[in-house]
């Protein structure tokens, strides 16, 4: 993770990587007394990457396994501990709870008063929540456009094999989405429907995470 001192600490965490991102998900887990979400037991991670910078990486190469998912099924909305919001959870969120009928969940207007992004970013980051929050059954959601675009739990691909109830990507794959945008995206990038993706093991100064858990 990217910190630059403690006068930055309500920024955002940028630079790390999906795997860094879902390291620290178990580790909030253990903290919590939580069964961690995602199991690294098979998966061996590149020695000169950790977790602690946000550079974790794990190898690909035939012979060592990937992360999986702790959960009946490996159905991630099962997992106990804390975890990455699928794009599905996400874009929910994005259209708040549904009233985003067009672009977004509010006048296109008004994005200025939502998000951190090219026109008023200074191409940095900024602390959270001090823009407009969207409001998902009385819950306050900060930051959800721009500032950073934020790792999902979900693989991407061209073809999307998702559907029906609670639905996740596809299975295989070396790139994550990305939804949110950041604060070097232009206004006409922004909708809540819109998705990016990187490579698992990316580092940018764009991209940041949130973390969810399935409450039962």
């Amino acid at each position: 993770a990217h910190f630059q001192g403690p006068e930055h600490g309500d920024h955002p965490v940028e630079s790390v990587t999906w795997y860094s991102a879902i390291a620290y998900a178990n580790l909030l887990s253990l903290i919590r007394g939580l069964e961690p979400a995602y199991d690294f037991s098979d998966a061996q991670t590149r020695e000169w990457t950790k977790a602690e910078d946000g550079s974790l990486q794990i190898r690909k190469a035939a012979g060592f396994g990937d992360v999986k998912i702790n959960a009946p099924g490996g159905d991630i909305y099962l997992a106990e501990g804390f975890r990455l919001p699928t794009e599905a959870e996400m874009e929910y969120i994005l259209r708040e709870a549904g009233k985003a009928n067009g672009r977004l969940a509010f006048n296109e207007a008004e994005l200025k008063n939502y998000a951190w992004h090219d026109p008023n970013s200074e191409k940095q980051t900024h602390p959270v929540a001090e823009w407009k929050p969207l409001n998902v059954a009385g819950e306050f959601f900060y930051d959800l456009y721009g500032n950073v675009t934020e790792w999902v739990h979900d693989r991407s691909k061209i073809t999307l094999l998702i559907g029906g109830e609670n639905p996740q990507g596809p299975y295989e794959g070396d790139y994550r989405v990305l939804r949110g945008g950041s604060w070097d995206t232009w206004p006409q990038s922004f909708a809540s429907y819109t998705r990016t993706d990187d490579r698992a093991e990316e580092q940018r100064p764009t991209i940041g995470f949130r973390l969810v858990r399935t409450l039962k």
